[in-house]
């Protein structure tokens, strides 16, 4: 499994249109966008948690995080909540870190989740890298 990251601000639509930004001269009240790409070459149930340094937030105006409504809710455009609805089928958010859940990959998938984040404490942090891992059955 491959896991990039790539910082845009947030009035970029798509990592190809806007250059990326140096999250390491970030100004306290700046939104900006952590994309994550995974690609997987087999078929599995797998978990990505990402979780934040803490001089970051979730941005409280994010809607595009997580999903309280079931996989078939007619309703729900899932691209507004961090994946497409056959890939991404549980999202776990928490204070300092969100958890997103696959319920399988089709062969050589990729899968792109963004999440709206705020710089709210000056300072100098580390960074976690993107955890990934099988699925329990």
């Amino acid at each position: 499994m491959k896991v990039k990251k790539y910082y845009h601000d947030k009035k970029s639509l798509w990592i190809c249109l806007e250059k990326e930004i140096d999250v390491k001269n970030l100004k306290v009240g700046t939104r900006f966008k952590m994309i994550i790409t995974s690609k997987i070459e087999s078929p599995t149930d797998i978990s990505l948690l990402q979780i934040l340094p803490s001089g970051w937030e979730f941005d409280n105006t994010q809607d595009n995080i997580g999903s309280q409504f079931p996989d078939d809710s007619p309703e729900v455009n899932r691209e507004e909540y961090g994946g497409d609805v056959h890939t991404v089928t549980y999202t776990d958010i928490r204070d300092d870190r969100v958890a997103y859940f696959f319920s399988s990959y089709s062969e050589n998938s990729e899968e792109i989740i963004t999440i709206n984040l705020i710089a709210v404490t000056p300072g100098t942090y580390r960074l976690p890298g993107t955890k990934s891992g099988r699925n329990v059955q």
